[in-house]
């Protein structure tokens, strides 16, 4: 059963900034135990402005690397960078206004890294499990820890920290997103230049498209009220092509637009060349809202993010980046089972956006 962090207890322990994104491999063993009583959100991931879910498939002792370009910048307050079963390799010149957490559960060897690039600053902490190293210690001005006892890499309550249960909740998110009944299908198809609005009714829109592509100086616009909120999944990739943009108008924002390239189970080879739910962007790009690969994320240079990236597999970004950190409050129907995607009645769930 899922344990929600306490937020009071981050604020006291943790500098500002916390991590994202984990698939159910290393101690999530369950969604919604009453699929429908309680909304599914994206929990403790709503800490992480960067997040990668990184084992490697069949070889978790091989580990991943997320890595990002020089000259990045990451603000808002809890910009923080979070991988699982990887490596992260931060450029120089760049900012992190939050964490940098990366971990393997303990299940090592080998523990994991992160390297910083000379003249990289980091705000908060930098920790990993037990064994890793946070180098240099002195771009960290929080301090480092690595030796296995913070608080993103272990718990009194299950041992699993709070990236754990960050991608726990994510991973629940995520059934519910590909379990969502009825969703409205569209095309997202923009050609080099031009324009396309997707306008949005009151309260939650769940709109399914067989590819997102968004061509080179191409505009996709989402239309909605403030209390709109909108998930926009494909089962195939995400295309946002150089000097492409997301631009939000009517009063939504950021926290209420999740953009998801997700395939459901047993459908795709998994993550390999021929995989199908991937996000690409090229340089230049503007994205508003979260956004979200199964099977991978490269960014290309310069990209900007109003919002934050959740990926599996791979993560990488050029030089450049910059991600304003704005936290998903979408929150779904639970129609996801205990294992995740098993699809099931909804029961009593009902779908709202917090703050309503």
């Amino acid at each position: 059963m899922h344990k929600r962090t306490n937020t009071s207890f981050l604020a006291k322990v943790i500098p500002l900034g916390v991590g994202l994104f984990w698939a159910a491999t290393a101690g999530a063993n369950q969604c919604n135990t009453a699929p429908g009583s309680t909304p599914s959100t994206i929990g403790d991931g709503s800490y992480f402005a960067f997040l990668l879910d990184g084992p490697i498939p069949n070889d978790i002792h091989n580990l991943n690397t997320l890595q990002i370009g020089t000259s990045a910048s990451l603000t808002g307050p809890a910009a923080t960078i979070g991988a699982v079963y990887s490596n992260v390799v931060v450029g120089a010149l760049s900012s992190v206004a939050g964490d940098i957490a990366a971990g393997t559960f303990n299940a090592s060897p080998p523990a994991s890294t992160i390297f910083l690039g000379g003249g990289t600053t980091v705000k908060g902490v930098g920790a990993t499990n037990a064994g890793g190293s946070a180098t240099p210690a002195k771009s960290f001005k929080g301090g480092t820890s690595t030796n296995g006892t913070s608080p993103y890499v272990t718990d009194p309550t299950d041992g699993i920290g709070l990236l754990g249960h960050a991608v726990n909740t994510e991973e629940c998110f995520d059934g519910n997103v590909i379990c969502q009944p009825n969703p409205t299908p569209v095309t997202v198809n923009i050609a080099p230049g031009k324009k396309q609005t997707l306008t949005l009714k009151y309260g939650l829109n769940v709109l399914t498209a067989p590819n997102i592509t968004v061509g080179s100086l191409a505009t996709l616009t989402i239309n909605g009220g403030s209390h709109s909120s909108l998930v926009l999944e494909t089962p195939g990739a995400i295309n946002l092509g150089p000097s492409s943009k997301i631009l939000l108008t009517g009063g939504i924002t950021a926290a209420s637009v999740f953009i998801t390239a997700v395939t459901p189970p047993f459908n795709d080879p998994g993550a390999n060349g021929i995989s199908t739910s991937l996000v690409t962007t090229g340089a230049g790009v503007t994205i508003n809202g979260t956004i979200h690969g199964e099977y991978g994320c490269v960014f290309g240079a310069n990209n900007t993010i109003n919002g934050a990236a959740v990926c599996d597999w791979r993560l990488q970004a050029g030089s450049g980046l910059h991600v304003n950190h704005i936290a998903l409050t979408i929150a779904l129907p639970s129609y996801a089972g205990p294992d995740y995607f098993t699809c099931t009645d909804p029961q009593a769930a009902v779908g709202e956006e917090f703050g309503m």
